[in-house]
């Protein structure tokens, strides 16, 4: 919940943007790090099919702090092996 005052900046400054607050890993962190990335690559997969985006990304950015970043890391290669 801490993000929504830096998407609220984001949005200001790009509004086309699109946003996704992650919420598949709030319970999990004290998991497996591979696991809570393939749990985030299958968040992020279902969002860009809910909003029909398709195989077209024109680019994907995070904002994460402390170990999201690793769990990020985590999700890059398996979201790359399908967008790449």
């Amino acid at each position: 919940h801490d993000m929504r005052l830096c998407q609220g900046h984001i949005a200001m400054l790009c509004p086309e943007a699109m946003f996704l607050r992650s919420s598949s890993n709030e319970t999990l962190t004290n998991g497996d790090i591979m696991e809570m990335g393939t749990t985030l690559a299958a968040e992020i997969r279902s969002f860009i099919k809910d909003f029909n985006l398709g195989g077209t990304i024109g680019r994907l950015s995070f904002v994460t702090h402390s170990l999201g970043g690793l769990i990020v890391r985590a999700a890059l290669p398996l979201l790359l092996e399908e967008f790449g």
